[in-house]
């Protein structure tokens, strides 16, 4: 039985691999007439005594203030090619903030990218996608980030 996309969700971390991933939405969309769920995760910034003079509270909020402005204008674009587009901005780590959103949006597909990571930033942070692979409530169409030269 084939299944319906009504729903598609594209998480952003606004990088060139996530561009990517959004054109791979956007087509999917065209061609399933499917609503587009943008979201970004505002990860958490560490705390601690070396931070003590920064203001973590105003750059938290200047970072989501970035990340409406830049969804703003990317739901703006697609709703004038005649797409719905439902955006989003929410704090904590990536995985938790994709999922969440999926269950909530009813989400029927999730398109998302890989970003290469290697080395010890991923023994250390582990990927996202990986992550979303085993855990996603729906099928995940995964994009390759773009090879650097």
């Amino acid at each position: 039985m084939a299944r319906v996309i009504s729903t598609i969700l594209c998480p952003t971390d606004f990088s060139p691999a996530a561009d990517l991933a959004l054109e791979e939405a956007v087509e999917l969309a065209r061609r399933f007439s499917a609503r587009l769920v943008l979201i970004h995760a505002l990860e958490p910034l560490p705390v601690g005594p070396v931070y003590a003079s920064f203001d973590v509270p105003a750059f938290t909020t200047e970072l989501s203030r970035e990340a409406e402005r830049r969804l703003a204008g990317m739901k703006e674009k697609l709703e004038k090619e005649g797409f719905s587009v439902t955006v989003a901005v929410a704090g904590g780590f990536p995985q938790e903030v994709i999922l969440k959103e999926a269950e909530n949006q009813k989400a029927d597909l999730i398109v998302m990218a890989t970003h290469g990571r290697r080395g010890w930033k991923k023994l250390v942070f582990g990927s996202v996608t990986e992550k979303m692979l085993k855990l996603a409530p729906c099928p995940i169409l995964v994009v390759p980030a773009p090879r650097e030269e």
